[in-house]
């Protein structure tokens, strides 16, 4: 899956490349839609391939700490589609519950499981 993103990036590196070389002032304005139009289309693909993943993997029965990677580029996909305040919220709050959880989990003094014999 990683090898799909990362080959969807570098199309997307290509074909911006080709607009800004083929570029004048007159043709500013169309080559701004363009590339708005090509970013939403991105985010569009990112967001689908993501979604299925994610109903993929939760189809199999994965648990949340499974599934949680996905909703990075979801919700990356959904910004890139259209932009609004809760959509960034809710990507910056689990990047930063995973930072903590990264930057604190593993204790060695947790309690154990009282279900456990």
């Amino acid at each position: 899956m990683d090898v799909v993103f990362g080959l969807g990036f570098i199309v997307g590196i290509v074909i911006l490349i080709v607009v800004a070389a083929n570029l004048s002032m007159h043709e500013l304005p169309e080559a701004e839609l363009l590339v708005s139009w090509i970013g939403r289309t991105a985010g569009l693909v990112m967001a689908g391939l993501a979604l299925l993943c994610l109903l993929g993997r939760t189809w199999q029965g994965a648990t949340i700490n499974d599934v949680a990677a996905l909703s990075l580029p979801f919700l990356g996909g959904v910004m890139l589609i259209q932009a609004s305040w809760s959509t960034g919220l809710a990507l910056a709050l689990i990047i930063s519950a995973s930072l903590i959880c990264k930057h604190f989990g593993g204790r060695s003094g947790a309690a154990d499981d009282p279900l456990e014999g």
